[in-house]
């Protein structure tokens, strides 16, 4: 219920919309990106994209994991930088306690805190217990409006609906729904809203500001934080990022397309191919669905099925 920032231009403190994007780390079909560009040109204020790495996040993964994020975050910098948009990286250290201290977005007794020049916050939500718990603190203790949208599934909690979990058949039509009527049209930011020259290197945790340098200190956080580096890395077969992801998709779209003899095949690839760009926000289950699901073909039971699966 907060009202946003004053803008600096006009005696306040707000020089920026702030974008958290943790969670959905693309530039296509991404509903809060579209959404912190829309409010950005309505304010005329620069959009800057904050991506925390919260290891908490990551506590029991392995450096396979860690890698195909930091390619990710990687290939979403590039992608913003071709909008004009600035992208900030930091690491948010796991906590030996229950503690939630996101010093990155709230700042502390000797840290300058992301949100404490935004304009308005705009987040992508978040499901686990304790990503949940970490956004309810940040809404409770930021002085500015905190805004967080479903980015990560086709249908939000709130309009599915319990009852529709429990009828499997309501809830497909349900989600049917959804990718027919509800699309997200890609916005441009204004000349004005370019956020390339802002200063943001004060800001948050200084320490590792980068997803490609850093990376002897950055090895020392997750490995202290318990992430296990005896996983090798899948890059030659599976890189991260919403580029690959999107080559995969296209790969997968053409097995679909070699008729029902292949949908055991299809339904592999899914799982070893599809769903870790899902999981990680490189890949909107929107964009799968509206390239690969043909309604009424064998395509809607292979595709549909398996994201409605991962939906409920």
């Amino acid at each position: 219920n907060r009202l946003p920032r004053q803008k600096h231009t006009e005696g306040g403190r707000a020089e920026y919309l702030l974008l958290w994007a943790s969670g959905s780390l693309r530039t296509q079909m991404n509903e809060s990106f579209e959404l912190a560009k829309a409010l950005a040109n309505h304010s005329t204020l620069p959009v800057v994209v904050l991506v925390v790495m919260d290891l908490n996040e990551f506590k029991g993964a392995s450096m396979r994991q860690i890698h195909f994020y930091l390619e990710g975050v990687v290939a979403f910098e590039e992608n913003l930088k071709k909008q004009g948009i600035q992208m900030c990286f930091r690491v948010e250290a796991a906590e030996k306690s229950s503690k939630v201290a996101c010093c990155n977005l709230l700042g502390n007794d000797t840290l300058t805190g992301f949100v404490s020049n935004a304009w308005v916050l705009v987040t992508d939500r978040r499901h686990s217990r304790y990503s949940r718990k970490v956004i309810k603190h940040v809404a409770n203790v930021s002085e500015c409006p905190v805004v967080d949208v479903e980015s990560r599934l086709i249908a939000p909690i709130e309009h599915a609906g319990g009852q529709l979990k429990s009828n499997s058949s309501a809830f497909a039509s349900n989600l049917r729904t959804y990718v027919e009527r509800h699309s997200v049209s890609p916005i441009e930011v204004s000349a004005q809203t370019s956020s390339s020259g802002i200063d943001t290197s004060t800001l948050g945790m200084t320490n590792v500001v980068s997803p490609s340098a850093n990376r002897q200190e950055l090895m020392y956080l997750c490995q202290s934080s318990g992430i296990s580096s005896e996983v090798e890395p899948l890059s030659a077969s599976l890189p991260g990022g919403e580029p690959e992801a999107l080559a995969k998709l296209q790969q997968f779209s053409s097995l679909l397309k070699s008729g029902p003899s292949a949908a055991e095949s299809a339904k592999l690839m899914f799982h070893g191919k599809i769903l870790p760009y899902i999981t990680f926000g490189f890949l909107s289950p929107r964009t799968v669905l509206r390239q690969c699901w043909a309604p009424g073909d064998y395509t809607g039971d292979v595709v549909f099925s398996q994201l409605a699966m991962r939906e409920m």
